[in-house]
């Protein structure tokens, strides 16, 4: 029996270091990472689903992460019974032997699943948006036209909740703060207490 876990690896991926170390203590071994494509053909996923032995154990952040339809979901799930293999997606809080999570309800379960389209459409649109930042930066720079999209490219990141630090990577700025000052030029209002005067406001009730 092994404990097996996988990771689908993309921009927007915040809890990468946090869904390596939850995996680690839990006795993961091997952690697969797999990079996200174009053509998301997910090669590592398909050579494991071929490989899994009974009684098996497939620990994943997120349902999210391996399924995209209901059909693929419904593939998925059909397998693992077939193979006798535990589902364990600790985000989700779901555990196929009713054991880590014994207080997951029914409607939960299906809040979860339900979810799944918007989920995977928000981070595709959050991968857009990144490369799109990624080729302005790539344009002859100072121009009005890559300033506008930049900038836009910036807002629509912030506001489908990317990290800060995730956009200032892809935006090319040398500070943090001058996408804050894109996103104050915008009257975009901050909401995630990591704006220059949140983190001074907070400062300053801790002295």
């Amino acid at each position: 029996m092994a404990k097996i876990g996988y990771i689908m690896v993309h921009d927007q991926n915040s809890t990468l270091e946090s869904d390596r170390q939850w995996m680690t203590q839990y006795g993961c071994d091997p952690i697969i990472e797999e990079h996200q494509n174009p053509t998301n053909l997910r090669p590592r996923w398909r050579e494991l689903l071929k490989k899994f032995d009974k009684g098996d154990e497939l620990v994943i952040p997120k349902l999210s992460t391996v399924v995209s339809t209901s059909s693929d979901l419904a593939y998925f799930l059909d397998h693992c019974r077939v193979e006798r293999v535990r589902i364990i997606a600790f985000r989700d809080k779901i555990d196929s032997n009713d054991e880590l999570f014994p207080s997951m309800g029914t409607k939960a379960l299906f809040d979860i699943i339900a979810g799944i389209p918007d989920e995977i459409a928000a981070i595709r649109n959050n991968e857009k948006h990144t490369a799109t930042l990624r080729r302005i930066r790539k344009y002859k720079p100072g121009t009005i036209v890559d300033k506008r999209k930049r900038d836009k490219t910036i807002v629509n990141l912030y506001l489908a909740g990317t990290p800060v630090d995730e956009i200032w990577k892809a935006s090319g700025f040398r500070s943090r703060s001058s996408v804050f000052r894109v996103l104050r030029s915008n009257n975009i209002q901050f909401n995630r207490g990591h704006s220059p005067e949140q983190l001074a406001e907070k400062q300053s009730k801790s002295e």
